[in-house]
């Protein structure tokens, strides 16, 4: 993109040079082309999470109920994040999943830093479950207003693995997971790097 503008600036200042009587049109037509290359790049983030999202052919009342899916797509995003008002939204990217009625899956791996308890705090709208290392951690299976749940956990330092399942029935929705040391105030999104943890 850079190259692109460089060029363009070249191309004005030539211009300009050999027809100053033009150069209001010129400024337009350059400021218009930077705008045009800026609307067409695509939005562009660390590739540390694999969203999942399944649209479901029936109502979902349960993160745990059978599946009847009828379309997929895989997203990929930096955190955990994903949450604007009353839809779910990346910060970057926009609009995540699909209208209403539809399932999300992640799973990765992260690293432990020190060695230590910890408190993961999901958040969502509607259901989710956790899994750290294979085993529940936490999870609120039916339909429900944006609300977080603190989950406290012993990590030792080294390899990990979670699974978060996530389901929209309708109406208002939000998914973010949060960790945090125990003793520090600070929360961090899951895919924040800090001296405790790191991610892919």
């Amino acid at each position: 993109m850079m190259n692109k503008l460089q060029r363009y600036s070249q191309c004005f200042i030539a211009l300009v040079l050999s027809q100053p009587k033009n150069m209001g049109f010129l400024g337009f037509m350059l400021i218009f082309a930077m705008m045009a290359i800026y609307k067409s790049t695509p939005p562009n983030v660390n590739e540390v999470f694999e969203l999942s999202i399944q649209k479901n052919r029936v109502a979902i009342r349960d993160v745990h109920q059978k599946r009847d899916i009828s379309n997929t797509k895989q997203v990929w995003v930096d955190k955990l994040m994903l949450k604007d008002g009353a839809n779910l939204v990346h910060p970057k990217l926009g609009k995540i999943g699909f209208s209403d009625t539809f399932f999300i899956d992640v799973e990765s791996d992260f690293r432990v830093k020190r060695s230590g308890a910890y408190y993961f705090i999901p958040g969502s709208d509607d259901g989710f479950t956790l899994e750290v290392n294979g085993t529940k951690l936490c999870e609120h299976p039916g339909d429900r207003p944006y609300a977080t749940k603190r989950c406290r956990i012993e990590l030792s330092k080294g390899s990990h693995s979670f699974k978060m399942s996530y389901f929209q029935g309708g109406g208002h929705a939000g998914l973010t997971l949060a960790y945090q040391a125990d003793g520090d105030r600070k929360k961090r999104w899951f895919g924040e790097n800090s001296k405790y943890m790191t991610f892919h």
